[in-house]
């Protein structure tokens, strides 16, 4: 019996969010701790805070051949669910080299099979967010997207943070952070995580998919990509985004050994999953009211009120070490970033029309990949030049703010010409 529209999209609604539940639940259990398992093989500030922006470039630049997949199987839904899928199956790849760190010992574990197998998380992970913004379009009516993705993302948010205190709780059990116990509950985690995401992908298969392949889908060329970032609202939105992602690259990778090997922090795993897990709740808090604002006055300005806001919060976690300090900043980083990020996930349907979505997405991955990555080098390179102590960490996090402010007219222009919709 063929379901009625409406009692389709609510069903594929009640799919998204636990398919987006469960994506949450492996990043707060198990994405949330890859650096951390980094260090505890052995690898040092500088090198762990490049572990995600390096595989990111390398999986943003195998994005590119997303468009030819689309096309060449028919089915954005099954490319989606089957990225999904590889995602899952580089998290059991980390539990396996968590039990060979257990058997044999930590140092056993190489960091460059750590850099290949974040490659292929996150190359299947880049990969999987075009694909499934331009399916989404299909099934979600534009009218009830800002409120429903502001829900999806509450409950995303929510997720993180359960996955985050259960890997905190079971990775505080630990002693010293590198021996068997450790690599023995770094491989749970992982596990566990990696099981969480196969059962996103099934949830993925069992939408509706009006069209299989987006309607008009066609290539974007370099030139025509790159034209559209001064001429087109959707351009104007990109180009801020990676100047973001520049800016915040800068010192964003290197947060958690600041704050793990810090001499002046050197937080527990407990007192560090319960910092950032403060962050998520604040959004989850504010994201149904951020909805009901993008609805009345339009994400642009939701976006502003993080961009903003963002500027400062590099100094904010020099002003003091106490713990009661940090969790107050990240409750405000919180607030900040739900504004950034519903705004811009709204932006990106509003602006880049679905045909071009696949296209133009995978080469913002790259993009992106490539200013992630250099601001991490930027990064790397401060804190090789400095030392990895209180006083490199400190100039890191103030050229982050700098280049936040430098990047802020960026987010105030608008597009030259009437076409609101971007790439025609």
């Amino acid at each position: 019996m063929r379901l009625r529209r409406s009692d389709l999209v609510h069903r594929d609604m009640r799919l998204s969010v636990a398919d987006g539940s469960l994506y949450a639940l492996m990043v707060g259990l198990g994405e949330s701790y890859i650096v951390a398992f980094a260090l505890a093989v052995g690898m040092n500030g500088s090198e762990a805070g490049l572990l995600t922006p390096i595989p990111q470039l390398g999986g943003a630049a195998l994005g590119l051949l997303l468009p030819w997949v689309v096309a060449s199987i028919g089915s954005i839904r099954a490319v989606t669910a089957s990225l999904v899928s590889l995602q899952a199956t580089a998290m059991m790849a980390f539990a396996v080299m968590a039990l060979m760190g257990q058997f044999w010992g930590a140092g056993v574990v190489p960091p460059w099979l750590i850099f290949v197998v974040a490659g292929l998380y996150w190359s299947a992970g880049l990969a999987a967010g075009p694909a499934w913004m331009t399916w989404a379009t299909d099934i979600f009516p534009r009218a009830m997207r800002p409120r429903f993705m502001a829900s999806r993302a509450r409950a995303h948010n929510i997720c993180v943070i359960a996955g985050m205190v259960t890997g905190g709780l079971v990775l505080g059990r630990g002693g010293d952070g590198a021996g068997a116990e450790d690599m023995l509950a770094y491989a749970i985690v992982f596990g566990v995580s990696g099981a969480l995401r196969f059962v996103s992908s099934w949830c993925m298969r069992a939408q509706s998919e009006p069209h299989p392949i987006p309607r008009g889908h066609r290539h974007v060329a370099w030139p025509e990509f790159l034209r559209s970032l001064h001429r087109e609202q959707g351009g104007v939105v990109v180009g801020y985004m990676l100047a973001f992602s520049f800016a915040t690259s800068v010192a964003v990778p290197f947060f958690a050994p600041y704050m793990l090997e810090s001499d002046q922090l050197a937080l527990t795993y407990p007192q560090f999953m319960t910092m950032i897990a403060t962050a998520f709740v604040t959004r989850s808090i504010v994201l149904p009211t951020l909805g009901g604002i993008a609805n009345r006055l339009g994400a642009k300005r939701v976006m502003l009120i993080g961009a903003i806001g963002t500027v400062a919060l590099p100094r904010l976690w020099l002003i003091s070490s106490s713990f009661e300090w940090l969790l107050a900043v990240h409750a405000l980083t919180g607030v900040l970033w739900a504004c950034y990020e519903l705004a811009t996930l709204l932006l990106l349907f509003d602006t880049v029309p679905q045909s071009r979505r696949v296209a133009v997405l995978s080469k913002f991955a790259l993009l992106n990949g490539v200013a992630a990555a250099s601001g991490a080098a930027v990064g790397a390179l401060i804190l090789g030049r400095v030392d990895q102590s209180e006083r490199g960490y400190a100039l890191l996090f103030v050229i982050s703010s700098m280049f936040r402010l430098l990047a802020l007219p960026l987010a105030m222009r608008r597009n030259r010409t009437a076409d609101a919709s971007g790439w025609r």
